[in-house]
């Protein structure tokens, strides 16, 4: 006979909110110093004194102020566990035999036990459950209790083995000792009195799993006869056979989601909530498929008022190709219904494909979360029409997150099994031993059934493009030409509940499973102290958030996953329990709709159509591999392009201007704005879609001084209104800047503050018009400011582009102040400066080495030196240059018969890395030695134009790349080429550059301007198709001032 009880008398187990405190004494109280000790190391003492301060209860816990707890139905829920004369039930004991491989299972066998028993006692018609039911309860059941207790029994076992407490030969025979000597009837009752937390919450993991089972259990029952008529087709069923948990998360209490199996072979899942979401949605989605010709999939189901059982929708091959095409119709047709709505959270797990059927389950957030954005300019604005638009459902292709893990993409249509997320979660490691602990690792994600098969063979999205267009296009334009009809139809979601995420579900669940820390289980207090970490990022001084975080609290006691959600037509938010905070929301989601279902016009159908093209594309390329490599292509072109022809380049260079303007978005009735896809360069293959920034690199000024160029070379007023509409928008810019005093940003000449300067003074140069150059000085007190915090030293994001800024103020308004801010930033970048027996080098972000080239290394950092010694004879800049360029020389590999790419980490990846573009390689390096060819000192001369032979001997034979960008691309390289041409007057080296000149120009002509995708999604002026129009009008003119080389 197995007897055991779990007394529930002890109130440390009682949380703060369950607690009166006396604080009438009359001696001021004296606060528990080493309690306070324990926070503050736990939780930083910032954070808890603000936590201590605002948070009175734990004021009174700190001084042991003594309180009265009444836990009502906490404390009623399981008062005793006990296993009565006959034993633990024949299901416990077979699962524990079947299970003793796992940690600690004999520990939890008293638990298990009154689990089956209260199961049991629950469930009205208990024959209808096969033993198969049980084991799945139990291995329900231990799971929950498991993550509750694992760490309080590993805390213990180590005790006990660091006490010497512990007999066997090894670590294994240790754990069994424990297992078998130290875990007794006699020691649960000591564990559960040092731990009282730990032992209420098994009583409560016991009670609310067998509550959820006994539910589902007997409203199955309840509701049998409807479920073999609308589920079943009419295959009675007379006993479950398996009930699955964890499958979701916990809600209200414990309720979550359970795939239930039936004898007739079928499979149905309870959700412990109404399907209203589920019933509207669907029905939706059927009129407006009935509408654009495409039948959609109809769930069957059979629903309560706040519960309902629904089929078990499986993973099925598509037949034929005709069914894969109408798949991705459907899924373009179900993407606009997300689209308008706002729909989100359409994840991997959230779709089936069922055959030629996208099927959607789960639908939580059906609505768009009525929130308020305030965009501030026109970044912020562009952000604001992402959030808006297809990308916001989680449907198509993204990388959330970007890391070291890889390409992590969970969407909807491209998930798939197989990425490694970039947080981690804790895993047990040296199992039924005593050295076992828990490690923190990155999980890998399973295999979902959202990707539609044919033969075999998952579908890549890319094949199926035009399909999934075609859908959403259907769906689009009949809703435009329809939309007093389709008001109507979204008449049901006025009484929509919709889930609202307040935090990310992983944050709610790290934050819960660190709670069950041994530490944290002695005493309820501190359990829900810790808890309130999730003030992090909120303020305290807001009562909404306060309301919040006490409800996501109480939740996550009670081993939920804290849920809020809103009514369609409400502005309140609600908690799980009815509660609601009034008034949360300004609007509401339902006002959205409307106001969507009016706003439908044909240019925003071609932005969203142009975001669904971009996702699909850049994921399956990713997949692929994003590469920009070198090609030979180029020197096998026959004949040189004419001179005769230029016109032909003017001509492509205002094509690319009509697209440029054709892809922006209009924000604010006629305000133009871009976004772009921004790929990582760091080997993770990641993408995401954003909007463009204000430099000139790839934002708003490389835009600007481009469309300035295209109205200038070609006439054309509309380049002319767009380019001062983006003159305004930098205006504005410089002068929020200025007033806001901001002092952390990027300071480099092309990705930095430094680049505002820099294009003000271009187009200065450029139109005479003293505006720019007013705004230039205003700019470069921004860019002092932002330089002496700056900690990155290279031309294209760091201090040497500061310098360079300073040096061409200087130039252009003779003001001393420039020239000493100048010297300023060059002493910092001196300082900066690693010293090795080679010469100097430079740290950065990019690369765990000191980098060579132009955009992050030492050829760039040189340019700056060398602009201040064009101003200011000082032998300490000569001296630092000489230094930069005597370690980059020695980086020099003769093999390659080029500078050595230090980006690649293994040194047989160097010998391979033979980059030639400008920003990394020989053709960076070429620029840099043709800046800095006025060098005074005749030695320095010398390695100047050694350096320039070499160069450009390289970048003559490796001109061409796959990529046509200026900054690692073939137009970056012509436009090398032709400067070096220029410079030195070499034959050879221009018929080499006019027969890759046409080489380049035919192969844009014919496809499209063959852009890769990272260039093609890209408006950017040094890595998109801006750039490739620029360099077109660069190489059509070749007197126009060089951005590669910073001229003005």
């Amino acid at each position: 006979m197995i007897t055991y009880e779990v007394h529930m008398s002890d109130t440390r187990e009682s949380y703060l909110w369950e607690r009166t405190y006396d604080n009438t004494e009359y001696t001021p109280p004296k606060t528990d110093t080493e309690e306070l000790k324990f926070w503050n190391r736990t939780m930083g003492e910032e954070f808890f004194k603000e936590l201590y301060t605002n948070i009175p209860k734990i004021q009174s816990y700190l001084t042991n102020q003594p309180y009265e707890t009444d836990r009502g139905e906490a404390a009623r829920l399981f008062n005793k566990y006990e296993c009565n004369e006959r034993g633990i039930p024949q299901e416990a004991a077979d699962f524990i035999a079947k299970y003793e491989s796992e940690n600690f299972i004999q520990f939890y066998t008293p638990y298990l036990a009154a689990g089956i028993l209260r199961l049991k006692h629950l469930i009205v018609k208990d024959d209808i459950c096969r033993p198969e039911v049980y084991e799945q309860y139990l291995r329900s059941l231990f799971t929950k209790i498991q993550k509750i207790c694992i760490r309080t029994l590993i805390h213990e076992i180590r005790q006990c083995k660091v006490n010497g407490e512990l007999e066997g030969k090894d670590a294994s025979g240790e754990y069994e000792y424990f297992i078998k000597q130290v875990v007794t009837g006699e020691w649960r009752n000591s564990l559960f009195g040092k731990y009282p937390v730990l032992a209420r919450s098994v009583a409560e993991a016991v009670e609310l799993s067998a509550q959820l089972y006994a539910e589902a259990v007997n409203r199955l029952s309840d509701a049998s006869k409807e479920i073999t008529e609308q589920i079943c087709e009419e295959r009675t069923f007379t006993y479950i056979t398996g009930i699955e948990g964890d499958i979701a998360d916990s809600h209200r209490g414990g309720k979550s989601v359970l795939k239930i199996s039936l004898d007739n072979g079928m499979t149905v899942i309870y959700k412990p909530h109404s399907l209203e979401n589920e019933t509207v949605f669907h029905e939706l989605l059927r009129q407006l498929g009935n509408r654009c010709g495409m039948e959609m999939y109809r769930m069957k189901k059979v629903e309560g008022s706040d519960w309902g059982f629904c089929e078990c929708v499986k993973h099925q091959e598509c037949a034929c190709r005709e069914e894969m095409e109408r798949y991705y119709r459907r899924m373009g047709l179900c993407i606009f219904v997300f689209y308008l709505l706002g729909t989100n959270d359409i994840h991997s797990e959230n779709i089936i494909a069922h055959g030629e059927y996208p099927v959607l389950v789960d639908l939580e957030n059906i609505m768009s979360a009525p929130e308020e954005f305030e965009a501030m300019n026109i970044t912020e604005k562009v952000q604001y029409f992402l959030h808006k638009s297809v990308l916001y459902s989680g449907a198509l292709p993204s990388c959330k997150w970007i890391s070291g893990g890889g390409n992590v993409n969970v969407s909807g249509v491209g998930g798939r099994g197989g990425s490694r997320m970039p947080f981690k979660v804790p895993r047990v490691v040296n199992s039924r031993s005593s050295d076992i602990q828990i490690q923190y690792v990155h999980p890998v994600l399973d295999p979902d059934d959202n990707i539609p098969v044919l033969q075999g063979r998952p579908a890549d999205p890319e094949r199926y493009l035009d399909d999934m267009t075609e859908g959403f296009k259907a769906a689009y334009m009949w809703a435009l030409c329809n939309r007093r009809e389709l008001q109507q139809w979204t008449e049901p979601l006025k009484c929509v509940e919709s889930r609202y995420l307040l935090a990310d579900t992983q944050r709610y669940v790290m934050c819960q499973n660190s709670s069950y820390h041994p530490a944290l289980m002695t005493d309820g207090a501190r359990r829900q102290i810790y808890l309130y970490t999730m003030w992090y990022g909120r303020s305290m001084e807001s009562k909404g958030d306060r309301q919040v975080v006490e409800w996501e609290v109480k939740d996550l006691l009670n081993h939920d996953i804290p849920f809020f959600y809103f009514i369609s037509s409400e502005k309140h938010l609600y908690h799980a329990d009815g509660k609601r905070l009034e008034g949360y929301f300004a609007r509401t989601s339902y006002d959205m709709l409307l106001e969507r279902i009016q706003d439908l016009n044909e240019a925003d159908m071609s932005n969203e159509l142009e975001l669904i093209e971009m996702t699909i594309v850049l994921q399956s390329q990713a997949e692929k591999e994003l590469m920009n490599e070198g090609t030979e292509d180029g020197g096998s072109v026959a004949g040189e392009f004419k001179p005769d022809e230029k016109n032909k380049l003017l001509e492509m260079a205002v094509e690319i201007g009509e697209r440029l303007l054709a892809g922006a978005v209009n924000v604010d009735g006629s305000e133009k704005g871009w976004y772009m896809a921004c790929v990582t360069t760091d080997g993770s293959l990641g993408w995401m879609i954003q909007p463009v920034d204000m430099y000139l690199y790839s934002g708003v000024m490389g835009i600007a001084v481009f469309l300035h160029l295209l109205h200038e070379y070609s006439g054309s007023r509309e380049f002319g209104c767009a380019a001062s509409q983006l003159d305004r928008q930098l205006f504005a810019y410089t002068d929020y800047m200025r007033e806001t005093k901001a002092d952390d940003m990027a300071s480099g000449i092309y990705n930095g503050e430094a680049s505002i300067v820099y294009g003000y003074l271009f187009l200065y140069k450029r139109t005479g018009n003293e505006e720019y150059l007013t705004y230039a000085r205003r700019h470069g007190e921004i860019v002092v400011r932002c330089a002496c915090r700056d900690v990155n030293y290279d031309l294209l994001d760091g201090l040497a582009g500061a310098v360079y800024a300073c040096c061409l103020l200087y130039e252009c308004t003779e003001d001393e102040g420039w020239l000493k801010c100048a010297k300023e930033a060059a002493g910092r970048l001196i300082k900066a400066a690693v010293k090795t027996e080679d010469g100097l080098c430079w740290k950065n972000a990019q690369s765990e080495e000191a980098l060579l080239g132009m955009s992050h290394g030492n050829a760039g950092i040189m340019t700056a030196f060398a602009a201040l010694c064009r101003v200011c004879k000082k032998a300490e800049y000569m001296e630092a240059f000489r230094q930069a360029l005597c370690y980059e020389d020695k980086c020099y590999d003769p093999g390659l018969k080029n500078w050595t790419d230090f980006r690649a980490v293994k040194s047989a990846d160097r010998k391979l890395a033979d980059t030639v573009a400008w920003c990394h390689g020989a053709g960076g390096i070429l620029m840099s030695r043709l800046m800095s060819a006025n060098m005074e000192q005749e030695e320095l001369g010398d390695l100047i134009e050694f350096d320039v032979k070499r160069a450009s001997a390289k970048l003559a034979g490796k001109c061409v790349r796959e990529g046509m960008c200026l900054c690692h691309g073939s137009l970056g390289n012509l436009l090398m080429l032709q400067e070096y041409c220029k410079f030195t007057g070499d034959k050879e080296a221009e018929h080499i550059r006019q027969r890759n000149l046409k080489y380049v120009y035919e192969k844009l002509k014919d496809n499209d301007f063959c852009l890769l995708p990272q260039e093609r999604y890209n408006p950017g002026l040094m890595s998109g198709y801006t750039g490739v129009g620029y360099g077109l009008l660069a190489l059509y003119d070749d007197r126009l001032a060089d951005i590669l080389c910073l001229e003005i």
